[in-house]
């Protein structure tokens, strides 16, 4: 790597912020010469006599412990009668326990965890779209947890890349189910249940998408589905503001000014009352974002909070970049990572005293997305006779107008490929990959394991749903994968930096409530997404930002431009060819960088500063 290069991605003092950090070993020297040495702490050791040792430590969870157990809980949690659970209750209630967790008697949004102090077993859930993690790396000698991933990575002893994710990385940017992006290090899915005894791993799916039993038992009424919202929002955003407050601490809501964060917003206000009512949010300075930053502006206004704008320039994206893999040991699936990361810099350098930030993340494959109009429109069309034959032939008549055209003949396409799930163009293959050059990977990984990657992923929500509406097969694939991992991603880095965010969209009580809702409603109405957010929002703030139209929170674009001729441009030029990719491939991609650059970009730092450790 250049001296040019190193000086214009010199990192700040990287560090482990908030970590867990528990497991099992029968080596003596474990402890003393990777825990204490690497992160330099001194953690809890448990005696199972000739078995071995547990060793824990945690940084910010909340611990409680008997003669036979240490239980840990992660996140927020309630019981069935909605009142707030703590580590202690979830012991003395007997919820939890290290050879069983009773998942159904809390719900939440969370993870719990319960050691034996007596033999070599510990059990641990994870919610439905949990935000606290669990990820595990077994050894000869026991067995290592973290909710960090970079935790892990640091005390496994060899580090290797898992070649097997690598399609998925091209195709989505992102590895979904319980591979990681380094071998033998395994994830606890969301929804699971895990008990180690003794060597031995078992795993359970505890949770489901089918929250309602047949189509009568749906909600199918606007007003009823708005009132039920209303009330579920109000008592979730409220039980997460009394939990915060009752550990001392205060929160920020990260207000982009889009539905979403301005509903939560609406939500938030009211249980502050008089305190500080602060709001944050991040501005990439260039043109084509100041619409964001209007939008912003004006629920800011509308809803009184003390807004922060934390700004960045093109010259700063490379630093944050980097920083941003070396901080989560693995590439981030969003060009918007970083902005999360300036974020969390600006905020630990004001000495913000803030630790909770919510966000409206999640909402959008909940309550819909804009190509929910597209797939409806789809869905229609295709029930017309021969609809793909005259759909291609309007489209090639209107040639001249090119964007219409295009969308006329891949409407064409993916009606005429309906019945063939493996297509390309298939609604559950295209619509959710962010501008694939798929001749690119076909040639890089080759047509059956493209095929095979792309059925894994549509497969993948299944263990989750058996429902066969169109919009949800497409929503659950991009909640359960892509979105779900941008959230945890985000979360690592807050935690990196002792924050953490908070996810209401993503809590197990407000998503039971959003699947009792019809899908041809929740999703959409005419051809109006995300209705239900709009109306719910123009209801508590009778203001016509409900129904106006947002900018968007990207730069696609410039990011192109960056990568092209601007201050990405000397980290692209220095990039390695994979193997699997040929040189003519490799020379195109550099010369005529596109969107899709940013995943060999991604893996690129990643290979180089994690797996071969080049980062020093």
């Amino acid at each position: 790597m250049s001296e040019r290069i190193q000086k214009m991605i010199s990192r700040k003092e990287l560090h482990f912020g908030d970590f867990t950090v528990f497991g099992f070993t029968r080596d003596p020297n474990f402890i003393n010469q990777r825990l204490s040495v690497q992160f330099e702490i001194t953690p809890q050791i448990i005696d199972i006599g000739s078995f071995g040792q547990f060793f824990f430590y945690t940084s910010y969870g909340d611990v409680a412990e008997s003669e036979e157990a240490l239980v840990l809980k992660l996140g927020f949690l309630r019981s069935k009668t909605k009142s707030a659970l703590n580590a202690r209750q979830l012991l003395e209630q007997k919820l939890v326990s290290p050879h069983s967790i009773d998942s159904d008697g809390f719900s939440g949004n969370g993870l719990v965890v319960a050691l034996s102090k007596t033999e070599p077993v510990f059990s641990a859930f994870q919610t439905l779209l949990g935000m606290p993690q669990l990820h595990y790396s077994i050894l000869d000698d026991g067995i290592i947890c973290s909710d960090i991933f970079r935790c892990i990575v640091s005390l496994i002893p060899h580090r290797e890349l898992n070649d097997k994710i690598l399609p998925q990385h091209f195709l989505f940017q992102n590895v979904y189910g319980p591979s990681t992006y380094i071998r033998n290090i395994t994830r606890l899915l969301p929804g699971y249940y895990l008990k180690w005894f003794n060597g031995r791993i078992e795993t359970n799916l505890r949770r489901s998408l089918d929250v309602v039993a047949d189509n009568l038992k749906y909600i199918h009424d606007d007003k009823k589905a708005l009132n039920l919202l209303n009330d579920s929002f109000e008592q979730i955003v409220g039980d997460y503001i009394t939990q915060i407050e009752s550990r001392g601490q205060g929160l920020v809501n990260q207000l982009s000014g889009g539905v979403d964060s301005t509903l939560l917003q609406s939500f938030i206000n009211p249980k502050l009352y008089h305190r500080p009512n602060r709001s944050i949010s991040y501005v990439i300075q260039v043109p084509s974002f100041e619409y964001e930053v209007d939008y912003a502006r004006q629920a800011s206004q509308l809803l009184k909070t003390d807004h922060t704008f934390v700004n960045y320039t093109s010259q700063d994206y490379p630093g944050l970049l980097t920083r941003v893999i070396d901080l989560l040991a693995q590439p981030p699936n969003h060009e918007t990572t970083p902005s999360l990361l300036a974020i969390a810099e600006f905020i630990r350098s004001e000495n913000w005293s803030e630790r909770y930030f919510f966000t409206g993340h999640g909402s959008d494959t909940l309550f819909g997305f804009s190509d929910a109009s597209k797939l409806k429109a789809l869905e229609m069309i295709q029930k017309i006779p021969f609809a793909d034959t005259w759909l291609k032939g309007l489209g090639l008549i209107l040639s001249p107008a090119k964007r219409l055209s295009q969308s006329l003949l891949k409407g064409s396409e993916i009606i005429a490929s309906r019945n063939n799930p493996d297509a390309f163009v298939a609604r559950s293959n295209n619509l959710l990959t962010y501008d694939v050059d798929w001749g690119l990977v076909q040639r890089s990984f080759g047509d059956s394991i493209i095929r095979e990657t792309l059925a894994n992923r549509r497969n993948f929500p299944l263990q989750y749903s058996k429902s066969d509406h169109y919009l949800d097969k497409v929503n659950f694939i991009e909640l359960l994968t892509f979105t779900y991992d941008l959230s945890v991603k985000n979360q690592q880095l807050a935690l990196t930096h002792r924050m953490e965010q908070v996810f209401p969209f993503f809590d197990e009580d407000l998503i039971k409530l959003a699947l009792t809702i019809h899908p041809d409603i929740r999703y959409i109405k005419g051809f109006k997404y995300k209705h239900l957010m709009r109306r719910l929002l123009e209801r508590r703030t009778n203001a016509p930002v409900a129904h106006k139209s947002k900018g968007v929170s990207t730069v696609n674009e410039e990011f192109v431009i960056w990568m092209r001729t601007g201050p990405l441009r000397p980290l692209i030029d220095d990039i390695q060819r994979p193997g699997f990719m040929s040189k003519l491939d490799f020379d195109h991609m550099i010369q005529t960088p596109n969107y899709f650059l940013l995943s060999l970009l991604t893996f690129d730092l990643f290979n180089k500063r994690v797996i071969i450790g080049n980062s020093e």
